[in-house]
């Protein structure tokens, strides 16, 4: 079957979705915001994890670039900006074409994972985006600052997940990943595998 990528760049920096759909898949208007691209193609996934009867899930990541006002402070705003650009590009190297990648606020991404339930694959991808970002550097006038990223993970229930629900935990588990420092991974509750020592309870995270 015929795969074609679809590309949505908008503004500054990777503001982008990037998607690999088949011809029949519905298409994403590259007029729309790369928010809103990111939900309707992240709503097809679900609608996927809703058909399977239990045998996929969707996982989602949220990024945030750590200390972005301190990197703006040392280097300058095009510093900052070279900051969002690195992580753009981070998620680029260590994402499928299959994955949905998009900007939701200035330091923030997500990213769209799909694939077999009961798979590490999210937490793995989360440690690859982390390392990536780790490596890093931006710099003005001989001034080197290294990057790091949070990184929130959620994971959809078989049948009853909803995009919006599932947006609200790895925002929440994100919440808890800044509160432990930079650099920081956190799952949220305990469905699928998950290193022990990364996951976030409920109790944690305050949602149920």
């Amino acid at each position: 079957m015929l795969l074609v990528p679809l590309f949505i760049v908008v503004g500054l920096v990777s503001t982008l979705v990037v998607r690999q759909l088949s011809t029949r898949r519905q298409a994403v208007s590259a007029r729309q915001s790369s928010r809103g691209a990111a939900l309707e193609a992240l709503q097809l996934d679900m609608a996927r994890v809703h058909r399977s009867e239990g045998a996929l899930m969707l996982a989602l990541l949220f990024i945030d670039l750590d200390d972005l006002k301190s990197i703006n402070d040392s280097i300058g705003h095009d510093g900052g900006d070279g900051a969002i650009r690195a992580v753009a590009d981070s998620l680029r190297l260590t994402t499928r074409a299959s994955d949905v990648i998009a900007r939701f606020g200035g330091d923030e991404f997500v990213v769209g994972w799909l694939g077999d339930r009961d798979s590490e694959a999210p937490m793995q991808l989360a440690t690859r985006i982390s390392a990536s970002v780790a490596k890093s550097e931006i710099g003005a006038d001989g001034h080197l600052v290294a990057l790091a990223c949070s990184i929130g993970v959620a994971v959809s229930e078989p049948s009853d997940t909803t995009v919006e629900t599932l947006i609200e935990r790895a925002d929440r588990a994100l919440y808890c990943a800044k509160a432990s420092g930079r650099g920081q991974i956190r799952l949220f509750g305990q469905r699928g595998p998950a290193v022990p020592a990364l996951a976030v309870t409920t109790e944690e995270v305050g949602l149920w």
